[in-house]
């Protein structure tokens, strides 16, 4: 059974796209990451806080790792999800997997004051993201089979241009 795997950095659209995509094509939509803060009762900031970013990897493996879907599903996963090699494996293993890669510049439109995401907190965003992509280009790249730049693209258009490798 293939499913549909988005990856990319925090703010390329994973979520936005997957909504996109679950409401054109009438596909389930797994978050990844809105799944993980359902079972820790507590958000991805939180988790980052309290417990750090190797506990929520450790988390985010699990989830992958107990993840049983029964019909072709949009997944939706956290920015960081590729980090790890084993994670890697079972995302390709799933489906389908689309790079969503767009520039720290559309991202740092995109999320402005989004105090969501933990690894861009601080003055900074722009440098975290370029420091960001350039440690998880490569395995973006490994894990995906089909990179999207996403520069200049409305969400529509993306959602249609994933739909079309799909």
């Amino acid at each position: 059974m293939r499913h549909l795997v988005l990856v990319g950095l925090s703010g390329a659209g994973k979520s936005t796209i997957g909504k996109l995509l679950h409401k054109n094509l009438g596909l389930p939509l797994v978050d990844t990451d809105s799944m993980i803060e359902r079972i820790q009762d507590r958000s991805v900031s939180e988790i980052f806080d309290t417990d750090g970013e190797a506990y929520f990897r450790d988390v985010e493996t699990l989830f992958l790792k107990q993840l049983k879907l029964d019909t072709p599903t949009i997944i939706a996963t956290g920015g960081g999800m590729v980090l790890r090699k084993e994670n890697r494996d079972m995302l390709r293993k799933l489906g389908v997997v689309v790079w969503l890669n767009t520039s720290p510049e559309d991202i740092i439109r995109v999320i402005k004051a989004d105090a969501s995401r933990p690894l861009l907190e601080g003055q900074d965003k722009f440098a975290k993201l370029k420091a960001l992509l350039s440690q998880r280009s490569g395995c973006y790249d490994e894990v995906a089979h089909h990179e999207i730049v996403t520069l200049g693209m409305s969400e529509i258009d993306v959602a249609e241009k994933v739909s079309r490798i799909f």
